[in-house]
Protein backbone atom coordinates (compact mmCIF):
# COMPACT_ATOMS: atom_id res chain seq x y z
CA UNK A 1 0.00 0.00 0.00
CA UNK A 2 2.84 2.37 0.91
CA UNK A 3 4.54 1.64 -2.42
CA UNK A 4 1.31 2.48 -4.26
CA UNK A 5 0.92 5.75 -2.35
CA UNK A 6 4.53 6.73 -3.10
CA UNK A 7 3.99 5.97 -6.78
CA UNK A 8 0.86 8.13 -6.85
CA UNK A 9 2.73 11.01 -5.20
CA UNK A 10 5.51 10.76 -7.78
CA UNK A 11 3.00 10.65 -10.65
CA UNK A 12 1.09 13.66 -9.33
CA UNK A 13 4.32 15.60 -8.83
CA UNK A 14 5.29 14.89 -12.44
CA UNK A 15 1.82 15.96 -13.64
CA UNK A 16 1.93 19.30 -11.83
CA UNK A 17 5.50 19.94 -12.96
CA UNK A 18 4.44 19.32 -16.57
CA UNK A 19 1.50 21.72 -16.17
CA UNK A 20 3.79 24.41 -14.79
CA UNK A 21 6.19 23.99 -17.72
CA UNK A 22 3.27 24.30 -20.14
CA UNK A 23 2.01 27.38 -18.33
CA UNK A 24 5.46 28.97 -18.39
CA UNK A 25 5.64 28.48 -22.18
CA UNK A 26 3.46 31.58 -22.65
CA UNK A 27 3.65 34.28 -23.80
CA UNK A 28 5.12 33.18 -27.12
CA UNK A 29 6.67 35.53 -29.64
CA UNK A 30 5.40 34.55 -33.07
CA UNK A 31 5.89 36.31 -36.38
CA UNK A 32 3.86 39.56 -36.69
CA UNK A 33 1.57 39.71 -39.69
CA UNK A 34 2.55 41.80 -42.66
CA UNK A 35 0.29 44.73 -43.52
CA UNK A 36 -1.58 42.76 -46.20
CA UNK A 37 -1.90 39.51 -44.23
CA UNK A 38 -4.88 38.15 -42.31
CA UNK A 39 -5.74 35.07 -40.29
CA UNK A 40 -7.89 32.25 -41.55
CA UNK A 41 -8.72 28.90 -39.99
CA UNK A 42 -8.96 25.87 -42.25
CA UNK A 43 -9.62 22.20 -41.79
CA UNK A 44 -6.59 19.96 -42.06
CA UNK A 45 -6.51 17.39 -44.82
CA UNK A 46 -7.46 13.89 -43.67
CA UNK A 47 -8.22 15.15 -40.16
CA UNK A 48 -11.06 16.61 -38.10
CA UNK A 49 -8.75 19.26 -36.69
CA UNK A 50 -8.19 22.84 -37.88
CA UNK A 51 -5.08 24.95 -38.42
CA UNK A 52 -4.49 28.67 -38.06
CA UNK A 53 -3.09 30.06 -41.29
CA UNK A 54 -2.24 33.49 -42.65
CA UNK A 55 -3.07 34.66 -46.15
CA UNK A 56 -2.36 37.71 -48.27
CA UNK A 57 -5.14 36.89 -50.71
CA UNK A 58 -2.86 34.94 -53.02
CA UNK A 59 -0.66 32.71 -50.86
CA UNK A 60 -1.28 30.95 -47.54
CA UNK A 61 0.99 29.39 -44.97
CA UNK A 62 0.64 27.66 -41.63
CA UNK A 63 0.94 30.08 -38.71
CA UNK A 64 0.11 28.02 -35.64
CA UNK A 65 -0.92 24.38 -35.25
CA UNK A 66 -3.56 24.20 -32.53
CA UNK A 67 -5.55 21.04 -33.27
CA UNK A 68 -8.90 22.60 -32.48
CA UNK A 69 -12.34 21.36 -33.44
CA UNK A 70 -14.81 23.48 -35.42
CA UNK A 71 -15.91 26.55 -33.48
CA UNK A 72 -13.14 26.46 -30.86
CA UNK A 73 -11.95 29.91 -31.89
CA UNK A 74 -13.09 33.48 -32.54
CA UNK A 75 -11.62 35.99 -35.00
CA UNK A 76 -11.74 39.78 -34.92
CA UNK A 77 -13.48 41.71 -37.68
CA UNK A 78 -10.17 42.78 -39.24
CA UNK A 79 -9.00 39.12 -39.17
CA UNK A 80 -5.75 40.06 -37.42
CA UNK A 81 -6.56 38.80 -33.92
CA UNK A 82 -7.79 35.41 -32.79
CA UNK A 83 -8.83 33.58 -29.63
CA UNK A 84 -8.21 29.85 -29.38
CA UNK A 85 -10.09 27.71 -26.86
CA UNK A 86 -9.09 24.44 -25.19
CA UNK A 87 -10.35 22.26 -22.35
CA UNK A 88 -14.01 22.36 -23.34
CA UNK A 89 -13.91 26.06 -24.33
CA UNK A 90 -12.78 27.05 -20.82
CA UNK A 91 -9.10 27.95 -21.35
CA UNK A 92 -8.46 30.95 -23.60
CA UNK A 93 -5.37 31.82 -25.64
CA UNK A 94 -5.04 35.13 -27.47
CA UNK A 95 -2.93 35.85 -30.54
CA UNK A 96 -2.44 39.46 -31.62
CA UNK A 97 -1.24 39.28 -35.20
CA UNK A 98 -0.11 42.92 -35.11
CA UNK A 99 2.57 42.12 -32.53
CA UNK A 100 2.89 38.36 -33.04
CA UNK A 101 2.43 37.77 -29.32
CA UNK A 102 0.44 34.73 -28.18
CA UNK A 103 -0.52 34.58 -24.53
CA UNK A 104 -2.66 32.57 -22.16
CA UNK A 105 -5.51 34.76 -20.89
CA UNK A 106 -6.92 32.40 -18.29
CA UNK A 107 -9.81 30.06 -17.60
CA UNK A 108 -13.52 30.79 -17.57
CA UNK A 109 -16.37 28.66 -16.24
CA UNK A 110 -18.78 29.29 -19.12
CA UNK A 111 -18.73 30.05 -22.81
CA UNK A 112 -17.51 33.52 -23.82
CA UNK A 113 -18.13 35.82 -26.78
CA UNK A 114 -15.99 38.65 -28.13
CA UNK A 115 -17.06 41.88 -29.78
CA UNK A 116 -15.92 42.57 -33.35
CA UNK A 117 -12.97 44.70 -32.21
CA UNK A 118 -11.72 42.34 -29.48
CA UNK A 119 -12.09 44.87 -26.68
CA UNK A 120 -14.54 42.94 -24.53
CA UNK A 121 -15.61 39.44 -23.62
CA UNK A 122 -19.18 38.70 -22.63
CA UNK A 123 -20.18 35.70 -20.55
CA UNK A 124 -22.55 35.00 -17.68
CA UNK A 125 -22.24 33.78 -14.12
CA UNK A 126 -24.42 32.97 -11.14
CA UNK A 127 -24.79 35.81 -8.64
CA UNK A 128 -25.20 34.52 -5.09
CA UNK A 129 -26.79 37.70 -3.76
CA UNK A 130 -29.36 38.02 -6.55
CA UNK A 131 -29.79 34.24 -6.82
CA UNK A 132 -29.85 34.38 -10.59
CA UNK A 133 -27.63 34.31 -13.68
CA UNK A 134 -26.23 37.71 -14.67
CA UNK A 135 -24.41 38.87 -17.79
CA UNK A 136 -20.74 39.52 -17.05
CA UNK A 137 -18.81 42.01 -19.20
CA UNK A 138 -15.04 41.54 -19.01
CA UNK A 139 -11.94 43.21 -20.39
CA UNK A 140 -10.52 40.89 -23.06
CA UNK A 141 -6.85 41.41 -22.19
CA UNK A 142 -7.19 40.78 -18.45
CA UNK A 143 -10.45 38.79 -18.11
CA UNK A 144 -11.34 41.13 -15.25
CA UNK A 145 -15.03 41.94 -14.86
CA UNK A 146 -15.89 45.52 -15.80
CA UNK A 147 -19.50 45.29 -14.65
CA UNK A 148 -22.45 42.91 -14.72
CA UNK A 149 -26.08 43.14 -15.79
CA UNK A 150 -28.97 41.32 -14.11
CA UNK A 151 -31.78 40.82 -16.61
CA UNK A 152 -34.41 41.50 -13.98
CA UNK A 153 -37.40 41.71 -16.34
CA UNK A 154 -36.67 38.12 -17.40
CA UNK A 155 -36.38 36.78 -13.86
CA UNK A 156 -38.92 34.07 -13.15
CA UNK A 157 -38.87 31.01 -10.95
CA UNK A 158 -35.36 30.53 -9.60
CA UNK A 159 -35.02 26.96 -10.83
CA UNK A 160 -36.59 27.33 -14.25
CA UNK A 161 -34.37 26.07 -17.06
CA UNK A 162 -32.98 29.13 -18.83
CA UNK A 163 -29.87 30.15 -20.68
CA UNK A 164 -28.30 33.06 -22.53
CA UNK A 165 -27.40 32.93 -26.21
CA UNK A 166 -25.15 35.69 -27.55
CA UNK A 167 -24.10 37.03 -30.93
CA UNK A 168 -22.14 40.04 -32.13
CA UNK A 169 -24.50 42.80 -33.19
CA UNK A 170 -24.58 43.83 -36.85
CA UNK A 171 -26.02 47.16 -35.70
CA UNK A 172 -22.95 49.39 -35.24
CA UNK A 173 -24.61 51.14 -32.28
CA UNK A 174 -24.27 47.97 -30.19
CA UNK A 175 -21.63 45.36 -29.47
CA UNK A 176 -23.80 42.34 -28.72
CA UNK A 177 -27.30 40.98 -29.03
CA UNK A 178 -28.33 38.67 -26.18
CA UNK A 179 -31.22 36.19 -26.19
CA UNK A 180 -33.03 34.72 -23.20
CA UNK A 181 -33.87 31.10 -23.92
CA UNK A 182 -36.14 28.96 -21.78
CA UNK A 183 -37.99 25.68 -21.88
CA UNK A 184 -37.03 22.08 -21.27
CA UNK A 185 -34.16 22.34 -23.76
CA UNK A 186 -33.62 26.11 -23.36
CA UNK A 187 -34.82 26.60 -26.95
CA UNK A 188 -37.74 28.99 -26.43
CA UNK A 189 -36.76 32.64 -26.97
CA UNK A 190 -38.68 34.84 -24.56
CA UNK A 191 -36.76 38.07 -25.00
CA UNK A 192 -33.69 39.73 -26.47
CA UNK A 193 -31.57 42.77 -25.71
CA UNK A 194 -28.93 44.91 -27.42
CA UNK A 195 -25.81 45.79 -25.43
CA UNK A 196 -23.45 48.74 -25.91
CA UNK A 197 -20.59 48.00 -23.52
CA UNK A 198 -18.91 51.41 -23.38
CA UNK A 199 -22.15 53.37 -22.94
CA UNK A 200 -23.64 50.69 -20.68
CA UNK A 201 -26.82 50.58 -22.73
CA UNK A 202 -28.93 47.45 -22.29
CA UNK A 203 -31.94 47.83 -24.55
CA UNK A 204 -34.48 45.15 -23.69
CA UNK A 205 -37.14 43.64 -25.94
CA UNK A 206 -39.22 41.11 -24.06
CA UNK A 207 -40.79 39.48 -27.11
CA UNK A 208 -39.48 36.71 -29.36
CA UNK A 209 -37.20 37.60 -32.25
CA UNK A 210 -37.94 35.54 -35.36
CA UNK A 211 -34.67 36.42 -37.09
CA UNK A 212 -32.50 34.95 -34.34
CA UNK A 213 -31.57 31.82 -36.25
CA UNK A 214 -30.55 33.68 -39.43
CA UNK A 215 -27.31 34.89 -37.87
CA UNK A 216 -24.00 34.67 -39.72
CA UNK A 217 -20.81 32.84 -38.80
CA UNK A 218 -19.19 36.28 -38.50
CA UNK A 219 -21.66 37.21 -35.74
CA UNK A 220 -20.59 34.11 -33.84
CA UNK A 221 -16.95 35.09 -34.24
CA UNK A 222 -15.94 32.11 -36.39
CA UNK A 223 -14.92 34.10 -39.48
Amino acid sequence: MKKIMCLLVIMMSYFYASCEKFKDAFPLQLEPLAENEKFQIVKKKYSEYYDLEITNGMNTKLYYLFNGYWGEWQISKDKRKVLLYTNGMHKIYYIDGNTGIMKYLGEVRKRTWTDFDFKYILTHRYDEELEMEVLSIMDLETLSELYYIPWLSQEREKYEIADFSVERSLDENYDFIVYMERGEFADEITGYAYLNVEKRIFEEHNVPLNEKFSSTREQWGYE
